[in-house]
């Protein structure tokens, strides 16, 4: 994601540099001058060898069951690498080699030619440096004057300012900070499954959106570990079947963004909306109560868990914080925000027939990825369901499809709300609106995700 009058950049040899390393099986870059490559891969997307390693023993193993017809043979003698019988940190490895923030280790020249080896099963980290922000390692990179603005730029741009990690196809450098996976046995296969189960019920298309196992979609994957009894609504304050009772949505919420949508952050945490507003991070509880305002959700956390309450400004007690998000935010959670409004268990959570009016404002944001989440919002809102707006489109364009939005809202009657800023009879608070819109932070952004 970056600004819209950032500038077309054909990034000449990207693929080959960057791309390539997680996108295809066995690559080679081989980048042999400036400008030029011959880089060669084994197989391009992601195929069978990249997470099962080598293949040569696996088809003899099988020919040569083939050939005895041995019924003593059995299939665990079989030499290929399954994930799912590695320890929770091999497998999760396996990914990791992927969704990693890291850099390639050993001889750059060998490297460039010959290609990484990492053998799936194996330590990771003696093929790769995985990267945390504050990590010891990190600090002696950052000694190097040569490179050292060009990593605080990447730094700023892939962590929060408490090192979570804040975009996508990091899970695994997000779940090496959680406590799940370090004092625990919780790895990637512990909630996805990268081959769908014959009797999972749901299409290919569902199950292929986030490959998921099924029984991740609910509690289930958390109870391996924790207990019902001590989880449940005592600990929840909100009802059982409620969304607010699934653990993911307060200790995964969704604040990394990625694929042009938000994602659940991989780092499972625990709501805290004193260290969230120092990392200028969304907090879990409002990314759900869209219509609360950060003073209502501070006053929650300590009455329910005696978690500090930060010092809030006029605005963040007495607006909801989607909104201030949404208007005042930077790019990464004006973003994040739009997403959240057109988040289905956010609407049923906040309703679905006020954000129109504070989304529309997004058709004109200064970045184009931002443009297109707020459209895709507004377009699971009421009546909205056709709007048609490119973010490409002209100022005119995007001018007629704010006043359509205008206009479907005015059709409907809303009750005042001081904190989504509504006064009675329909009536918006626009100097309000208008004055979140001139504090905007518009400091750039290049997440690179």
């Amino acid at each position: 994601m970056q600004p819209a009058d950032h500038g077309v950049s054909h990034e000449i040899g990207r693929w080959n540099s960057a791309c390539s390393q997680c996108h295809s099986t066995h690559p080679q870059k081989r980048e042999m001058s400036v400008g030029e490559w011959d880089t060669r891969v084994a197989e391009f997307g992601i195929s069978c060898e990249a997470c099962h390693g080598p293949g040569q023993q696996h088809i003899a193993h099988h020919r040569e069951l083939i050939d005895e017809q041995a019924e003593d043979v059995v299939l665990p003698n079989d030499p290929i690498v399954n994930p799912d019988t590695l320890s929770h940190v091999r497998s999760s490895q396996v990914c990791g080699q992927c969704h990693s923030v890291m850099t390639l280790k050993g001889d750059p020249d060998r490297i460039n030619i010959h290609g990484v080896s990492f053998p799936p099963g194996s330590d990771l980290r003696e093929s790769f440096d995985v990267w945390h922000l504050h990590s010891t390692e990190m600090k002696e990179l950052l000694k190097n004057e040569a490179i050292r603005d060009r990593v605080v730029r990447t730094n700023l741009g892939t962590f929060y300012s408490d090192g979570m990690v804040r975009v996508s196809g990091r899970e695994y450098t997000s779940l090496e900070q959680s406590s799940c996976f370090q004092r625990g046995e919780m790895g990637c296969l512990s909630c996805h499954q990268l081959h769908q189960f014959p009797d999972d019920t749901r299409s290919r298309t569902e199950w292929a959106n986030d490959q998921l196992k099924p029984s991740a979609i609910g509690n289930a994957a958390c109870l391996q570990c924790h207990d019902q009894q001590q989880y449940s609504t005592s600990h929840t304050h909100h009802a059982a079947d409620s969304t607010g009772s699934n653990c993911y949505n307060c200790h995964m919420p969704h604040t990394a963004y990625g694929l042009l949508k938000a994602i659940r952050n991989h780092t499972i945490s625990i709501p805290d909306l004193k260290q969230d507003l120092a990392a200028k991070r969304p907090n879990a509880c409002n990314q759900c109560h869209l219509d609360k305002t950060m003073k209502w959700t501070a006053n929650h956390l300590s009455d329910w868990y005696s978690i500090d309450a930060p010092e809030l400004d006029a605005d963040q007690s007495e607006i909801a914080a989607s909104i201030l998000w949404l208007l005042k935010g930077d790019a990464a959670n004006r973003a994040l925000a739009a997403w959240t409004m057109g988040w289905s268990d956010a609407q049923a959570t906040s309703d679905n027939d006020w954000q129109s009016i504070y989304l529309a404002q997004l058709l004109n944001d200064p970045y184009l990825a931002i443009r297109l989440i707020a459209r895709r919002s507004l377009q699971t809102l009421p009546g909205l369901a056709e709007l048609e707006m490119m973010p490409l489109g002209s100022d005119a364009e995007r001018g007629e499809a704010i006043r359509s939005i205008i206009a479907t809202w005015d059709q409907e009657q809303h009750s005042a709300n001081p904190a989504l800023l509504l006064g009675p009879q329909n009536t918006v608070q626009t100097k309000q609106i208008n004055s979140l819109i001139k504090q905007r932070d518009n400091t750039p952004m290049t997440l690179t995700e």
